[in-house]
């Protein structure tokens, strides 16, 4: 029968253990976050944990166990065995005294691990860096925030259709440099083509692009940045999750377009509930949704059919033709939103379309990706409604995948998203040598169906029609970024 003290000393190890593993575990996490999700950071972090990881992309979990849990149940259970099994036997061989000291010296140990490595998993997804954001106030929401409630956004007599096509993760980065892009693969002709050929923002006087801004580095906060003009920010109110939605008092453009009468659709390949996206637009005037599971309903995929994050682009734009057919008999205006996927990080999904020109899937990936793109802008330009819609075609944020921008891309390039707006109904007079970000979507958007906004201003955005300046051109790219990296009362008590 166990005495008092060897109860505690089976506890204490098993205490230790578990801190150990804590510890292992938080680090190994990290490393793989940071390597997969490049700079998307703590606050990119704590929002996936937020809105729910229902439908992510079934490699990230593998990914996860085999780089995340498994080396830290591996190293845990061999320094366990070593601390509190070797050490111990070999201290009791050796008498009291040696007992104590090698108990001592495993349990310090296994204190300085656990500190360690959750000091170390801290840095690797940026938490002081968000820490110092959090506890550092910033005014730039008193001074610079327009609501759409505050000014007058008047919509010409006959309403423009809307098509609004993120692209995930593309860049103008991914041509080749004498085209302005950043690597040797000439991975998106057609998409230059789009851009050239008909109305492109850029940083430069020829191709290029804008930026994303902290708080917006990854899907559903990219979304809410184009569409409402800010970056998502935190904390967010628990209340706001059990009510069903994020950000509830941040108007956005759907809400314009509901108030002018638009019939909405929002499209996925994936589950639409993921990262909150639902969420958000729900209850924003987004009158269908549209995802994998509707997908299964209307025949575009057998059941329980999945791929990467559900169904490849591929299926997608057939769907989108659909959708665009129906939304289209209507007598009302009509906006379709949709998100593609198969350039997500790592590496991209090799479709049944898809080539092999170059040496590197993802090259390969965005190939076949500018390829279907273009295929399906030819086919909305062949369709009746087209003559009144304006088709813009955008990356969300730039990519995260971290090792192919680590090989391929130059030193010194600063990587920028890509855009084009297609039969837009505002000149591009001030379209180049422009510096803005991903939030001035909004009111340029708006813009480009052909609305007068009073001021050229909404959310944080500025309408790059206009020859108003951009906040990234006011306070420059890198200040700006500081500013919305701070918390602000203002955000926290206006818009949760």
């Amino acid at each position: 029968m166990q005495t008092v003290k060897e109860k505690k000393y089976i506890v204490s190890r098993i205490v230790l253990t578990a801190l150990m593993f804590v510890g292992f575990l938080a680090f190994f996490s990290a490393l793989w976050y940071s390597l997969v999700f490049q700079d998307v950071g703590f606050d990119g972090l704590i929002f996936t944990v937020f809105a729910g990881v229902g439908g992510v992309q079934d490699g990230l979990v593998t990914g996860w166990l085999l780089w995340g849990l498994l080396p830290a149940v591996l190293i845990t259970a061999g320094l366990s065995v070593f601390l509190f099994v070797f050490m111990y036997k070999r201290g009791k061989k050796k008498g009291t005294d040696s007992f104590y000291k090698t108990r001592v010296i495993a349990v310090t140990l296994s204190i300085v691990v656990f500190i360690c490595f959750l000091a170390n998993a801290g840095g690797l997804v940026h938490l002081y860096r968000w820490i110092g954001g959090v506890v550092t106030d910033t005014d730039i929401y008193e001074k610079e925030y327009v609501s759409p409630d505050d000014v007058k956004i008047t919509f010409p007599e006959q309403k423009r259709n809307l098509i609004y096509i993120f692209m995930e993760s593309m860049e103008t980065t991914f041509t080749v440099e004498g085209k302005g892009g950043g690597i040797n693969d000439d991975c998106i002709p057609n998409l230059y083509n789009l851009a050239n050929d008909n109305l492109n923002f850029s940083h430069n006087a020829s191709f290029g692009g804008g930026r994303d801004i902290t708080g917006a580095t990854w899907t559903s906060a990219a979304m809410i940045s184009h569409t409402a003009g800010i970056p998502m920010s935190f904390p967010l109110s628990v209340e706001t999750k059990l009510e069903g939605d994020i950000l509830p008092s941040a108007k956005n453009i759907t809400e314009v377009l509901e108030e002018n009468g638009y019939r909405q659709a929002l499209l996925f390949g994936s589950d639409k509930e993921y990262g909150g996206r639902e969420m958000f637009f729900a209850k924003r005037g987004m009158d269908e949704f549209y995802d994998i599971y509707t997908a299964y309903e209307d025949g575009i995929v057998p059941q329980d059919y999945w791929q990467w994050w559900g169904m490849e682009d591929k299926h997608l734009f057939e769907y989108a033709k659909k959708i665009l057919g129906d939304l289209s008999k209507g007598d009302e205006p009509f906006a379709l939103t949709m998100l593609t996927a198969d350039t997500h990080h790592v590496d991209g999904f090799k479709c049944s379309l898809c080539k092999d020109e170059f040496s590197q899937q993802y090259s390969n990936v965005l190939s076949c990706a500018d390829r279907q793109m273009y295929a399906f802008v030819e086919w909305i330009k062949a369709q009746p409604f087209f003559e009144n819609t304006t088709v813009i075609i955008t990356g969300d944020h730039s990519t995260m995948d971290y090792r192919y921008v680590v090989k391929n891309v130059k030193d010194g390039y600063t990587r920028r998203i890509y855009n084009c707006f297609i039969n837009s109904a505002s000149s591009g007079e001030n379209s180049k040598n422009r510096e803005f970000v991903t939030m001035d979507m909004f009111p340029t958007t708006l813009a480009a169906l052909g609305c007068e906004i009073e001021g050229n201003r909404l959310g944080l955005g500025t309408n790059l029609f206009s020859g108003e300046k951009t906040l990234t051109e006011k306070y420059g790219y890198d200040n700006l970024n500081a500013e919305l990296s701070k918390k602000s009362e203002f955000y926290n008590t206006q818009f949760d």
